[in-house]
């Protein structure tokens, strides 16, 4: 429902008539409500406001479909890099500080990085150099080496599956086919799993192989 001029009011008008103000919410308006001429908050119907939170959650989750479905492309076509090298790269840090980077990993998870995930990291990077906020971006690349990559060698099946979020749209239905269809073209019985971090979620896809100790070991590869 569009908003009107009547559906406009200011803060002193909300105090005074909340209660006829919900009551008009409820039958299925929606107000505005200004603080010193400007827009301030919004009453809303609850039920309302849960469904747009519906619709912001779906709209996410076809962005990370999207995101995924590009770093899938990636591994099926060998455009991957492995993961610590490329991240302590990006950091350009002299040698000597990432002496522990060429210690031996004991456990036989190797963690690369896609170019779609790479791309994204340089999106990430010239808008946090654009807001001034350099620091950040260090602090992501940080978390990556510190404790994201660390944590996937030891455990590879960290997260929750990616393919079983449910899903509230015949696009993002449609977009669990798609992206089944493109993890089972690469390796059987892979996965994708999603990792959240408390600095931008990283999505990625855990490649399982039947194979003897001598074959290509399992990987796991942000997307």
């Amino acid at each position: 429902m569009p908003i009107s001029a009547r559906d406009v009011i200011s803060l002193s008008q909300a105090r005074a008539n909340l209660s006829e103000l919900a009551d008009q919410v409820k039958d299925g308006v929606e107000k505005i409500v200004t603080k010193n001429g400007e827009s301030y908050v919004a009453i809303i119907d609850s039920q309302r406001l849960d469904y747009y939170h519906q619709l912001e959650r779906e709209r996410i989750h076809l962005l990370l479909m999207e995101d995924a479905g590009n770093g899938l492309a990636d591994i099926s076509a060998g455009k991957t890099k492995q993961a610590r090298s490329a991240l302590s790269a990006l950091k350009a840090k002299p040698c000597s500080q990432n002496n522990w980077l060429n210690c031996r990993v004991t456990v036989r998870q190797v963690v690369r990085l896609t170019a779609h995930f790479e791309r994204n990291l340089e999106e990430v990077e010239a808008f946090l150099r654009e807001a001034e906020a350099p620091q950040a971006f260090d602090a992501l690349l940080d978390e990556l080496i510190d404790t994201v990559i660390p944590n996937l060698e030891r455990f590879p099946g960290m997260g929750r599956s990616f393919l079983e979020l449910p899903t509230r749209s015949v696009e993002a239905s449609n977009g669990i086919v798609r992206l089944t269809g493109q993890l089972n073209a690469i390796a059987e019985a892979s996965e994708l799993r999603e990792y959240v971090m408390t600095l931008p979620a990283a999505v990625r896809a855990d490649q399982r192989y039947d194979t003897p100790a001598l074959d290509p070991p399992p990987s796991t590869a942000f997307v």
